[in-house]
């Protein structure tokens, strides 16, 4: 079950894992992360790296995040 009100921010991935479901990432501070695809997503062919995306950690593990979407562009509303 996923956590009611989970901490979101922003990131970039940097390389895709062996496993095809996750990524390394760095958040804006510059902190390293493993973050993942949600369930059954697709494999990672549904992002690649250089990408901004939306990331959701819990309050116990800032070190590892799930994939909520992909981050606003600079400039949108």
């Amino acid at each position: 079950m996923p956590a009611p009100n989970p901490i979101r921010s922003t990131g970039t991935l940097l390389a895709a894992r062996p496993d095809g479901h996750s990524w390394d990432a760095i958040a804006p501070n510059g902190w390293p992360l493993i973050a993942h695809l949600p369930g059954k997503s697709s494999p990672a062919h549904t992002c690649s790296v250089g990408d901004r995306v939306i990331l959701e950690f819990t309050a116990y593990d800032f070190s590892m995040a799930r994939i909520a979407g992909p981050a606003p562009t600079q400039g949108s509303i």
